[in-house]
């Protein structure tokens, strides 16, 4: 019964988003760990006094550019 229930999600068009979103953050989590970027970030904010809500707003910035960097400028798959 549970795998029906899975399986009718998987055809599912937000179903498939869902997933793959999920599979995307584990990939971009791993690219980020790679390179460094967290400790980078924790880094410069110590040193700059970026704190708070200020630090938030600057790491989803720098993610966001990150992330439009390694998808969006990839071209047609």
């Amino acid at each position: 019964m549970h795998k029906h229930a899975l399986f009718e999600g998987f055809t599912r068009t937000i179903g498939a988003v869902a997933i793959v979103a999920w599979f995307f953050v584990g990939v971009f989590t791993e690219v980020l760990q790679a390179l460094g970027l967290v400790e980078g970030l924790v880094w410069g904010a110590s040193t700059s006094g970026v704190e708070g809500g200020m630090f938030v707003g600057t790491t989803f910035l720098l993610a966001a550019d990150l992330l439009q960097l390694l998808v969006l400028d990839m071209g047609p798959l």
